[in-house]
């Protein structure tokens, strides 16, 4: 929630109740002054989810739409700039076909391309991609990072597909009921989330709630008990008896070897393949259904065997536990 009506105020199509908006250092709205620039004079360029392209006009006519109506009929100048376009974007060959004839990634790419052609100070996209199939997504983010390369333009970018988050954002802002929760590069967000939603969010599936039972600053350690196992964690500045949150990614347990970081006895109550690694749903003790989850390689996974009923002992590595206070 939240996140399309920001998109909609920087672009001009839905006006905040109050505050200040600036592209590239520059002004376009300010409550405080009353300044509220037109749409058509911000210079930002809109992809929506949905293609929202001219069925009556080819690939070539709805890409030569974009284009700032400055000749009746399209240049040589702009002829090149579409061509450039149609081959950034994979569309070669495609110049002739209309929409009804295109696959849905390829419309996507004529949105993009129609959008990109007049080279906006600040590309806007609200979940681009989150009607296409996983492999058409993969590619299109390819495609994506191509274009940053290429026009070096500020791109906010709508999802809520974590993986998609992680690959393009320099910078990533979580959005909980319209309220930016958190914000920051992403290995600040992904590897440091700052509150339970935050970690949801970016796959930190192993969230617990505990108290502090010990703390040694000199060591850079503390103890941190939950109601089935205690954990020792890197120090925080917080006092014995402290509630607090403490998490740790999925991919971070680890199967017990050499690691002797917070050993605890489990047992693999489910299993689910994930392509190439399983996810392995532990349970400490009798009660409940699991306790923490696990990721595996299936390669660790196969020489194990540790199917549903296998006993195993993990290590929760201390510096992989993050501590929300």
């Amino acid at each position: 929630e939240g996140k399309t009506t920001t998109l909609d105020c920087i672009a001009g199509f839905t006006k905040p109740d109050h505050g200040r908006i600036e592209i590239n250092g520059k002004a376009v709205f300010d409550s405080a002054t009353g300044l509220d620039m037109p749409l058509n004079k911000r210079n930002v360029g809109y992809v929506f989810q949905e293609y929202t392209l001219f069925p009556h006009l080819s690939v070539w006519g709805n890409i030569a739409y974009g284009l700032k109506p400055s000749h009746p009929k399209t240049s040589p100048t702009e002829a090149a700039v579409i061509w450039e376009m149609l081959r950034l974007l994979r569309l070669e060959g495609l110049e002739q076909q209309y929409p009804s004839r295109l696959s849905g990634g390829q419309k996507q790419r004529v949105a993009i391309a129609r959008t990109l052609i007049n080279r906006p100070q600040i590309l806007l996209m609200d979940e681009p991609f989150s009607a296409l199939d996983s492999a058409v997504r993969e590619k299109l983010r390819q495609d994506l990072v191509k274009i940053q390369r290429r026009f070096n333009v500020t791109t906010v970018y709508v999802t809520h597909d974590m993986k998609e988050a992680f690959i393009l954002g320099d910078k990533i802002a979580v959005l909980n009921n319209g309220q930016v929760e958190q914000i920051g590069d992403r290995r600040e967000v992904f590897f440091g989330p700052k509150t339970r939603n935050v970690a949801r969010f970016v796959g930190t599936k192993n969230i617990f709630d505990g108290q502090v039972t010990f703390l040694d600053s000199q060591a850079d350690v503390m103890m941190i008990r939950n109601n089935k196992f205690e954990v020792e964690a890197n120090y925080h500045p917080l006092k014995v008896k402290d509630r607090v949150i403490f998490c740790i990614r999925p991919e971070e347990v680890m199967v017990a070897g050499s690691r002797k970081e917070n050993l605890l006895q489990s047992r693999v109550v489910g299993v689910m393949p994930q392509g190439s690694f399983f996810r392995l749903y532990l349970q400490i003790g009798r009660d409940g259904d699991y306790d923490f989850t696990m990721d595996i390689l299936r390669h660790v996974y196969a020489k194990m065997n540790l199917e549903i009923g296998k006993q195993v002992t993990v290590s929760l590595p201390r510096d992989a536990i993050h501590v929300i206070t």
